[in-house]
């Protein structure tokens, strides 16, 4: 905005960056509310009001002639047309952001551990410095005031960068289905292989990389492994597909034994078949043959 030559133009830059800045202080006031456990109603009434808010700032401040522009040699400085809708918009700011200093003490006090708490403070250092960088645009009254501008938009990319590596660390070190489920699925005691519909194993746990001998990130096929013809192949992956055993040998045990792989089909979301899930497990009814021998 500050260096487009045609000032009749310079509006429309500023309303995405005001776009940005109302998106990225509602985002942060509802992830806040919604992490403190706030009961649905009051979650409800409380976002549903600071987005209607948002919303009317956008269309009462974003607005063509809210702000006249002037073209200086190096730069464009800005004049408040609309006084009324100026104060509208900082009285916006004002009040979102002493909302978010209360949560974010709150939020603070609710966490137990020093990792989040560190990330915590950071977002309130930088709602600090966005909060107090509205103070000298709240009292600009010409073009005099354009590094107070600046001082906020600086403000506003340091909240910005700081809640994205929040929000990183929080999927990172958190606990979710996903990183807690890989942790099991390694530690399993039982060979599980991943394998798609045409036979192809994407993924193994390393039980299965032991017991069927895979070297490290070796993409292989069902029929590669355990050294069966085409044929034999079909009808693995057709039982494969509605969750029926199979039974098959290792071709390196010379022991003659038999295992049943047991199969689970994975659907995505439109509930077509993703992927098959394959455990193999020693016949047992062999192992009480061999029980009763003994």
């Amino acid at each position: 905005m500050g260096i487009i030559p045609d000032v009749s133009k310079a509006y429309i830059p500023r309303f995405f960056g005001l776009w940005g800045c109302v998106g990225l202080l509602l985002t942060e006031f509802s992830y806040i509310v919604f992490d403190l456990n706030t009961p649905r109603v009051p979650l409800i009434i409380s976002t549903g009001f600071a987005s209607l808010w948002g919303f009317l700032d956008l269309a009462a401040y974003g607005g063509k002639d809210v702000l006249h522009y002037v073209r200086n040699d190096f730069y464009n400085t800005m004049e408040v047309a609309e006084h009324s809708v100026h104060i509208f918009h900082y009285i916006f700011l004002s009040v979102i952001g002493a909302a978010l200093m209360i949560l974010s003490v709150k939020w603070y006090k609710s966490k137990r551990t020093k990792r989040e708490r560190r990330s915590i403070v950071s977002i309130i250092i930088v709602n600090y410095i966005v909060l107090f960088a509205t103070l000298p645009d709240i009292f600009a009254k010409n073009a005099s005031q354009i590094y107070s501008t600046a001082s906020f938009c600086i403000a506003l990319s340091i909240n910005f960068f700081m809640w994205i590596r929040a929000i990183q660390q929080r999927l990172v070190f958190n606990m979710s289905a996903k990183n807690v489920s890989e942790g099991i699925f390694a530690s399993i005691d039982v060979p599980i292989i991943i394998f798609s519909e045409t036979g192809e194993i994407s993924l193994y746990n390393p039980s299965a990389q032991k017991f069927l001998k895979l070297k490290d990130a070796q993409k292989v096929s069902v029929r590669e492994v355990f050294q069966i013809s085409d044929v034999e192949q079909m009808r693995l992956l057709n039982k494969a597909k509605h969750g029926e055993d199979y039974l098959l040998k290792l071709p390196d045990d010379t022991s003659e034994r038999t295992y049943i792989l047991k199969s689970s089909v994975k659907l995505d979301y439109a509930g077509e078949p993703y992927c098959i899930i394959g455990t193999i497990l020693p016949n047992t009814q062999e192992l009480n043959n061999e029980e009763r021998n003994i």
